[in-house]
């Protein structure tokens, strides 16, 4: 299967070349950081999205693959010196491992056993990395957190005193991910997991695997999350169970996706690119005042993008650009018809 070049890539191509630029015409650090975040934010909705939804599966308990990443990253850099790098790949492989024997317990059956389970797992996991200082002899640093050391900075390292070196590595995974997600949506992989999604039992009946399949989107899911978890504990330079555990945050890559697109390869990059900014001007102006403002606004915006736009923004927008199409056509050819009658009266008279 070949991903064939389309005109409408032309935008985000130009839109990428801009991204990869603007480090080197505004260095503000504050803007650099919700850059990073915002980047990591669609990264994460990304990868949400091959399972929550290609696959259709309601995955409320996504920290639990970020979190279990940023650890296990987390402890390899900070107790037995390894590579960042390597990091993530250890990462990436124990978290998928994780992600098989959720789904192998969960897959087989339908409906929102697979979304519970993840969410009574990331509860078990918090309370478990929040009550213990030491985890099967590894000091994991318990409720206080785990905090790395600052060594210099180093590309190896992934430590740098500026944001753009993250920014640019943040980029680079986004890419990474998005590219996936298009190959993902484009192959028979992509059509068997959006039958799935769609209607699992009928999928079944035609003859689709449908447990492979969904374990397919799982690893990718799942690994792309741990990833994302391995990075920002670079980024940070600490991490605590309450919130990479948090129920909050795989809400929020799951609103993303929703209010972006689900099943659209940009559509959770487009909600994150709106929702985390707007949260943090929110997070900043009302803080102190309206602690909860934030959270009410994000399920008000929820409940709206399902009542309005079901499908999310850019589904949206592509039906309102076709609408458009279709009604200029229709005139177009009502113009035509009229001028021909009239011509055709003309002539006869």
């Amino acid at each position: 299967m070949k991903l064939k070049f389309k005109k409408s890539w032309i935008f985000p191509a130009v839109m990428l070349v801009a991204a990869i630029v603007y480090p080197l015409i505004h260095s503000d650090q504050y803007i650099l950081q919700i850059l990073v975040m915002t980047v990591l934010y669609a990264f994460w909705s990304s990868a949400y999205n091959i399972i929550g939804g290609y696959a259709g599966q309601l995955g409320l308990g996504n920290g639990l693959y970020i979190g279990l990443g940023a650890y296990i990253a987390g402890v390899m850099i900070q107790q037995w010196a390894i590579s960042p790098w390597l990091g993530m790949v250890l990462a990436i492989i124990a978290v998928s491992i994780v992600s098989v024997a959720l789904g192998a317990i969960t897959f087989p059956l339908s409906g929102s056993y697979y979304g519970l389970a993840s969410v009574a797992l990331l509860n078990i996991m918090r309370l478990i990395f929040a009550e213990n200082m030491v985890i099967l002899g590894i000091p994991f640093g318990g409720s206080p957190g785990l905090r790395l050391t600052y060594t210099g900075e180093s590309f190896a390292n992934i430590q740098f005193v500026g944001k753009q070196g993250y920014y640019w590595i943040a980029l680079g995974m986004l890419v990474v991910a998005l590219i996936i997600c298009a190959y993902i949506r484009a192959s028979r992989t992509g059509y068997y997991l959006r039958a799935i999604g769609a209607n699992q039992s009928a999928a079944a009946s035609l003859g689709v695997p449908v447990v492979r399949y969904k374990m397919v989107a799982q690893i990718a899911s799942s690994a792309l999350l741990a990833w994302g978890g391995a990075f920002y504990v670079s980024f940070m330079l600490f991490i605590d169970p309450a919130t990479m555990f948090s129920f909050s945050m795989g809400f929020n890559i799951l609103l993303m996706a929703t209010v972006g697109g689900r099943s659209t390869v940009f559509g959770p990059l487009l909600g994150a690119a709106i929702l985390y900014p707007v949260n943090e001007v929110l997070r900043l102006l009302f803080a102190t005042t309206l602690p909860g403002l934030p959270a009410a606004l994000y399920g008000l915006v929820l409940m709206l993008v399902m009542q309005f736009m079901p499908q999310g923004l850019i589904p949206f927008i592509k039906q309102v650009y076709v609408k458009r199409k279709v009604r200029k056509i229709v005139a177009e050819q009502k113009a035509a018809a009229a001028a021909a009658a009239a011509e055709a009266q003309k002539e006869g008279v």
